[in-house]
């Protein structure tokens, strides 16, 4: 049997997926390597040079440079992995069709030339995201996740403890901010890495140095976070952490029953608190510590719904409103107001679409935005992996956060990454479970199903699908087992 499925392995082998075929587990290794240092320099590195910049430091020659080369790279890795390339793009199209219009809003920007660059910017950030899915299976790319923000964790204590006067705001005496410039950042990226950590550590309870060395990494994540004081940042993570929890929990055979009816009770009670307690928008910024201006982010906003009510179709550019000789006519009241602070982005997503695209980009994103939630819920259900969550658990998050920040449409970003990756991981679970239905006619089993990497013989049968250098830290995520 086994030499019958070897003959014919081509197949469903990594030159026909996610891998050319002069590929080995060395070049494998080499790969992810690489894949780290882009990470490292463009969310290590930058953000230390932007903390002592004034302004977001996204447009600098160096950070054009870095994200130009992660860009023209992803896109020939992309090229060739032409066969899992095609089925990621046709399964992104309204994806892609956001992003598209977003370039293509140049023709009537205010600053043609800032939406025209930017909107370059966000198809190779979207470019990105997409070669992370073709070349990496989930596990791997949590394993690169969680190596990346462990890395920012243990610098951003340093920051803290070593230099106080440059890890926290206020010149040491407020709260952390790490290696950031601002402690909503921090809070961001701790939030990100608290939920891969988490999605990974579920999964790795079997390998005891690994499962020690991520909680010792989620302890300093978590501490970061709480240290950054960012309100909302926290609010969302646990949130959204434990809905992924109690769905998990609510799904597994061992734990379902038990987990249905505690989460169906604790919902029970939420609901008698409320009615007997009352819930208002003041009383949950109050429980926060944070008042209902949300610093002083929503003060503007008045201003920006009036500019979006004057150009409400197709907005004015992606990326153009601020800095703008327009957006700063309605603005200008508010600056004058803030003594002189004037904000370069909504902090808020939606406003922030319909200030670049109007009510069709805001459309757009609708749709893009729906397909995501209903391929993590689908995603969750039929990927029996204990990460299966993750990537809801992104989704979430993002549009959660979305009203207090840019998150969606944001070139250059890790949260778009992520956001392209969460989209796509469930059409890849998809072109997997295809691929292995010749091999299930020619086995006559019915196999169990979640996502391959390698191939081996005896017992279990493990289809070789997506690259196999990183087996030993990365397990197979879609198994065929004899019976």
């Amino acid at each position: 049997m086994s030499s019958g499925f070897g003959s014919k392995s081509n197949a469903l082998s990594p030159q026909n997926l996610s891998s050319d075929s002069s590929e080995g587990a060395g070049s494998g290794r080499l790969e992810f390597w690489l894949v780290f240092a882009g990470a490292v320099f463009a969310e290590i590195l930058l953000p230390i040079v932007d903390k002592y910049q004034s302004g977001d430091g996204s447009g600098s020659l160096l950070a054009q440079i870095i994200w130009s080369l992660m860009y023209a790279s992803a896109g020939i890795r992309l090229f060739a992995l032409k066969g899992i390339t095609k089925p990621l793009l046709v399964g992104s199209t309204a994806l892609w069709l956001f992003a598209i219009f977003m370039l293509t809003s140049f023709l009537w920007s205010v600053s043609p030339k800032t939406t025209f660059v930017n909107g370059i910017e966000l198809i190779g950030t979207t470019v990105v995201g997409t070669y992370l899915v073709a070349r990496f299976t989930l596990s791997q790319l949590l394993h690169l996740v969680a190596l990346t923000f462990g890395t920012i964790a243990v610098l951003s204590l340093l920051f803290v403890f070593v230099a106080p006067g440059h890890g926290r705001m206020n010149y040491g005496s407020g709260p952390w901010a790490g290696i950031y410039q601002d402690k909503n950042n921090l809070g961001r990226a701790m939030s990100l890495a608290i939920m891969s950590l988490v999605a990974l550590l579920s999964d790795s309870t079997r390998r005891k140095f690994l499962f020690t060395t991520l909680v010792l990494v989620l302890v300093g994540c978590t501490s970061l976070l709480l240290g950054s004081a960012s309100a909302t940042a926290l609010g969302d993570c646990v949130v959204v952490v434990a809905a992924n929890l109690a769905l998990i929990a609510c799904k597994s055979k061992r734990f379902g029953i038990p987990a249905r009816i505690v989460t169906a009770i604790s919902g029970f009670v939420a609901l008698i608190a409320y009615g007997v307690f009352g819930l208002t928008v003041d009383s949950i910024f109050g429980v926060l510590g944070r008042d209902t201006s949300l610093t002083g982010r929503s003060d503007f906003w008045p201003y920006l719904q009036q500019a979006i009510a004057a150009r409400p179709i197709l907005g004015y550019g992606y990326n153009a409103f601020f800095g703008s000789s327009v957006g700063d006519s309605y603005l200008s009241y508010y600056v004058v107001e803030a003594g002189g602070f004037s904000p370069y982005h909504a902090h808020n997503s939606f406003l922030q679409i319909s200030l670049d695209g109007g009510y069709v980009g805001v459309g757009l994103l609708g749709i893009v935005l729906l397909i995501s939630i209903w391929r993590g819920f689908s995603y969750l259900l039929v990927e029996h992996r204990a990460y299966a969550g993750w990537p809801l658990m992104i989704v979430v998050y993002l549009i959660l956060g979305s009203f207090t920040e840019t998150y969606f449409g944001n070139y250059n970003s890790i949260e778009w990454i992520l956001f392209v990756a969460a989209i796509l991981y469930p059409v890849r679970l998809r072109l997997d479970l295809q691929a292995v239905k010749p091999a299930e006619k020619r086995l006559g089993r019915v196999p169990q199903v979640a996502l391959p990497t390698r191939i081996a013989t005896g017992g279990r049968v493990r289809l070789n699908l997506a690259p196999s250098s990183l087996e030993a830290s990365a397990p197979s995520d879609l198994e065929i087992r004899n019976h």
